[in-house]
């Protein structure tokens, strides 16, 4: 699904303000999970993951390497 991610107990969709430079992205890879707080406050937990932008995006096919957090935030980016 398009600009949603699924990982463990998590599972939201991105907020335009929260997109990898501004695009629409599938996930291609979850990387990694980390859980600080075993779910007791969700928004210290990461979700590392590997994206694709789409074909409607500006960038078509590019992919980063993202990290969520467990509210869904962006906290870094990088291709």
């Amino acid at each position: 699904m398009q600009n949603t991610v699924n990982a463990g107990a998590y599972s939201f969709k991105v907020k335009n303000t929260q997109r990898p430079y501004s695009n629409d992205f599938t996930v291609v890879r979850i990387v990694r999970l980390v859980q600080r707080y075993k779910l007791a406050f969700p928004q210290q937990d990461e979700v590392h993951c590997v994206v694709q932008c789409t074909s409607t995006s500006k960038e078509p096919n590019m992919q980063y390497f993202c990290i969520f957090s467990g509210t869904g935030k962006l906290l870094a980016c990088n291709n």
